[in-house]
Parts: structure tokens; C-alpha cells; sequence
């Protein structure tokens, strides 16, 4: 989180628009805000596996997760520019076919 805010910070002293789509994990927390200059979108995110105390539910999950992320992508990708995956992952693996560049 911490290397995700000075990233974005950075990014906005260059001059850049910056856009962290995050899943909202914690129901507190608000949907959209902006810090720093940063617009902070949070998006709902269903992780069976986080509900499901089954061994090898994640593997199962992994392409509920991946719709639940596109989905969420697609409305900002037409603007974007770079698409940054901070934490690499299982679920960033197909993103080149949404047509950006990504950088992980």
C-alpha cells in the first residue's frame, strides 16, 4: 500500500492523472475519494476463498476473481494510458488482451 501511494504521488508531481482502482475490503471504508490528488475508486470484490474455508477453493475462485477485476477496469481503460499491476499475480496474467500496456 505504502509503495502504491508514493508511486501514485509521484506520478501526480510529474503532472500525470492518477487513478488506483482498489478492491473495497473494508466496508468502512469510502467507495471513491481523493488523496493526494489521487482519485482512490473502491470496487466491490466477492473472494469465495475468503468465506469458504476449503483447500484449493482459490484455484476455483481465480476466474470469478478475474471477471469481478475486468469488470471493474473496463469503464477506466478508453482514458488510460498505462494500466500498473502493483502486486503481480495470478489474476494479472490475461490483462494484455484488455488493451493497454501493462506494466507489473
Amino acid at each position: 500500500e505504502r509503495q502504491a501511494q508514493k508511486l501514485s504521488r509521484g506520478l501526480v508531481r510529474a503532472g500525470c492523472k492518477v487513478t488506483v482502482l482498489t478492491p473495497r475490503l473494508i466496508r468502512e471504508t469510502l467507495p471513491k475519494e481523493s488523496v493526494d490528488g489521487v482519485e482512490v475508486i473502491r470496487f466491490p470484490l466477492l473472494d469465495v476463498s475468503r468465506l469458504v474455508p476449503v483447500r484449493g477453493i482459490g484455484v476455483l475462485n481465480t476466474p470469478a476473481l478475474q471477471f469481478q477485476i475486468e469488470r471493474a477496469l473496463d469503464p477506466h481503460l478508453a482514458r488510460a494510458d498505462v494500466l500498473h499491476a502493483h502486486s503481480a499475480s495470478l489474476l494479472s496474467v490475461t490483462w494484455p488482451h484488455l488493451g493497454v500496456r501493462v506494466h507489473v
